[in-house]
């Protein structure tokens, strides 16, 4: 292997990287030692949602060509990285890089170019036209933007297309990690911080425990430990699909045909062929392939893995998600043993449709350190119930309280209320301010009142979603229309269903805890 080979990820800086000296740029074995040795600040070329699929890609790239060696510590020299993953390759030079003239060869996340299809042709332009994003209007991204002069951002491009896409039309199938072709790869992961190196570590070491409960155990998928590891080295014409079995646990995926190559104007260009089937049958799994960063439905049979809609990580999600309730978590969304500070439980995920995209969302929860000892070890049962409790007072403030309040601003106090006329298009924008105003507060107010009485917890919440709701009741009066002739019964009218709202609800949360109380 040539030390001047310019598109060979193993020996050429094609990734950017900050580390506290400025930008630089490293190879992939030097981005694996600088992440062991706690160097790298960030990867400029990363967008938001391709940063916890780097994070993925990298981590299980590592933990097979640690697990090769006979070794866990993820602290290792560039020359290490480089001989490891030439040799989890087989030796073949090519599957490192970006770029390979000879189309019988593997590339970089890339499968030999079947004969059948002829020779490749341009198609796609820019590295983002690559990307896994059918469309981006909840994104904040616009198609076929990049001009593809930075090669890392086609290496990130190619990645995510990989390793995250679900069906998108005939000819294009998705990963077999996730529940259906519309479903969503969601990674969840608890965290010490989101630094790239802590977290890296972590997880490394995470995932070896993982990988010794999924191949000592009943092992349904016929996963071996020294298995294949990197599906881009085979052919594979889109006509067939091979079983999970003989796969390493920690296999990473390809699932287009897609290749690299340099177009007329010197300019990297990609063509692609379709498939007439997934590269892995997996489809009777519903996404349970034994992947430790996603979480896994067993309220339901047969299990599947967990797929969001276009709401995102509700505070439900939430709850369900940090309290594993009618979700099974993995080690990596659990804390080690010797962790002894603060946490924080992320998420991220893509929401898919019918040939379009639902948002990329988001969930961080910080976990103080007291209270990880709280959730992971006999408090679960009682905070999932207290924070089961809140969100359902949050609801009924909501249902009873604050919308008719705000309908009956909208619509002059009529005598009857109208909950599916024209102005529940306007009541949308109050309720998504009164929801995020007590998402913010849930889970501080949950580690605030952990330790004090159960009254006690949910009377201080009672007071703090009665003040959310005040806050956006005022704030729909002054910003929503109201029939000029009737704005002040409109107000007046308003103002005490909200109040008597509250009042009558939060007597009955009331008197709900207090039967609980007594049975207790």
């Amino acid at each position: 292997m040539s030390h001047d080979d310019p598109w060979n990820l193993l020996t050429a800086p094609l990734i950017r990287i900050h580390t506290d000296t400025g930008m630089t740029r490293a190879s992939l074995p030097q981005v694996l030692a600088g992440l062991g040795e706690d160097r790298i600040e960030d990867f400029p070329g990363l967008q938001r949602h391709q940063r916890d699929p780097w994070h993925l890609f990298l981590t299980q790239l590592a933990t097979m060509a640690l697990d090769r060696q006979g070794l866990r510590d993820p602290c290792q020299n560039e020359a290490f990285w480089r001989r490891a993953l030439l040799e989890l390759s087989h030796g073949e030079a090519s599957a490192w890089r970006l770029v390979e003239r000879n189309l019988e060869s593997p590339a970089f996340l890339q499968t030999p170019w079947p004969k059948s299809r002829g020779a490749p042709s341009a198609q796609l332009f820019s590295s983002d036209a690559l990307d896994a994003l059918q469309t981006a209007k909840n994104h904040e991204l616009k198609s076929a933007r990049n001009d593809g002069m930075e090669v890392d951002l086609w290496l990130y491009a190619l990645m995510s297309l990989q390793t995250t896409s679900g069906y998108s039309g005939p000819g294009n199938h998705g990963i077999a990690r996730m529940n259906s072709g519309f479903g969503s790869r969601i990674i969840l992961e608890l965290v010490r911080n989101e630094r790239w190196s802590i977290r890296f570590c972590d997880a490394v070491r995470r995932l070896f425990d993982h990988r010794q409960v999924i191949l000592q155990g009943p092992n349904r998928w016929g996963y071996q430990r020294g298995g294949k590891a990197l599906l881009w080295l085979d052919p594979w014409d889109g006509t067939n699909s091979r079983p999970l079995a003989g796969l390493d646990p920690s296999f990473i995926e390809i699932c287009r045909i897609v290749r690299l190559f340099h177009g007329e104007n010197g300019r990297l260009v990609a063509a692609k062929a379709p498939t007439k089937r997934p590269l892995l049958d997996a489809k009777a799994m519903g996404g349970v392939v034994g992947d430790p960063w996603t979480p896994v439905r067993i309220d339901q049979a047969p299990p599947k893995a967990l797929t969001l809609n276009e709401n995102g990580f509700t505070a439900e999600w939430q709850r369900r998600l940090l309290f594993a309730d009618g979700v099974e978590l993995s080690p990596l969304q659990s804390p080690i043993p010797d962790w002894s500070e603060s946490c924080l439980l992320t998420a991220s995920v893509i929401v898919r449709g019918q040939g379009r995209t639902d948002g990329l969302h988001f969930l961080r929860i910080p976990i103080p350190a007291k209270a990880r000892s709280w959730i992971f070890g006999n408090k679960r049962a009682s905070l999932n119930d207290r924070t089961k409790a809140a969100i359902q007072a949050a609801g009924e403030v909501e249902r009873s309280a604050l919308k008719p309040a705000v309908l009956a601003w909208l619509q002059g106090a009529p005598e009857q209320l109208s909950f599916d006329g024209p102005t529940v298009h306007w009541w949308k924008k109050v309720q998504g301010g009164y929801t995020r105003a007590w998402h913010v507060r849930l889970f501080p107010w949950l580690w605030k009142t952990a330790e004090r009485s159960e009254q006690e917890a949910i009377h201080l919440w009672q007071g703090m979603i009665a003040e959310d709701a005040r806050r956006s009741f005022r704030i729909g009066i002054e910003t929503l229309p109201s029939p000029s002739a009737q704005r002040w019964k409109a107000y007046v009218t308003a103002e005490c269903i909200l109040e008597g709202a509250m009042r009558n609800r939060m007597r009955l949360i009331h008197k709900s805890e207090s039967r609980e109380g007594t049975h207790g």
